[in-house]
């Protein structure tokens, strides 16, 4: 977890289980956060700079780590 972070956003990230890490190269405010469901994991980098950007960017890995799951069928 980011040490710089308030202590509410870590919570926040524990609560959704997310890890957050540094992501050097991608500027001052990024972050990548990992999320699993035990057997998918998916990350992506962020900008995280309150509690709205990480509330947003953690259901949007939510959403894609759903629709991995999802079996399409074909329609026809």
């Amino acid at each position: 977890m980011l040490k710089q972070w308030p202590e509410t956003m870590k919570t926040l990230a524990r609560c959704q289980d997310v890890l957050a890490e540094l992501a050097p190269g991608y500027g001052d405010d990024a972050v990548r956060l990992t999320m699993s469901d035990g057997a998918r994991s998916l990350s992506d980098v962020f900008v995280i700079k309150s509690e709205m950007d990480l509330n947003r960017a953690a259901n949007s890995l939510m959403r894609r780590l759903v629709a991995l799951g999802e079996v399409h069928k074909p329609q026809g």
